[in-house]
């Protein structure tokens, strides 16, 4: 479902920047300007904009998509909708800045950089540290299996 949200959010968002969409002409994007670094104040989706998608999901059966599949996955479609209108106004670059920046699994690794120029500051100095943490959701191909006790620290 959520391919067929990010395709119908692009072709959207295609009329959307283009100032074809009734109430919504603000949102036209006259010239891409790729050296603008997005605020969150740059093209806010609003409920009138999420009116319009509604809208434009209902006018073609052919997308699959349901009103109450749209409201189950609201702020995935406002985050797509955002990503979007951020890459027609400031390039691609700036809407996989978006992107990024609500991805969890990203925010999560660039959490954890301190504590690995700590690893390779320790493993180049030969001074073996410890790094207290434990995974936050294992994945087992045998969920049936009890989990091993793992040590809560590994030590370099």
């Amino acid at each position: 479902m959520r391919g067929r949200i990010i395709e119908a959010t692009f072709y959207f968002v295609r009329q959307l920047a283009a100032g074809t969409v009734a109430g919504l002409e603000s949102y036209r994007v006259e010239k891409v300007e790729y050296d603008h670094a997005p605020k969150t104040t740059d093209f806010p989706i609003s409920d009138k904009v999420l009116e319009a998608f509604h809208a434009f999901v209902r006018q073609d059966p052919a997308r699959h998509l349901q009103d109450a599949q749209i409201d189950a996955e609201i702020e995935f479609v406002k985050l797509r909708l955002r990503a979007e209108m951020i890459t027609a106004a400031f390039g691609a670059d700036s809407g996989q800045r978006v992107l990024l920046e609500s991805d969890p699994q990203a925010l999560r690794a660039i959490g954890v950089l301190p504590d690995a120029k700590r690893l390779a500051e320790s493993v180049r100095n030969g001074t073996p540290i410890s790094l207290n943490f434990k995974p936050r959701n294992q994945w087992s191909p045998f969920p049936s299996l009890p989990e091993l006790e793992e040590p809560d620290e590994i030590l370099i």
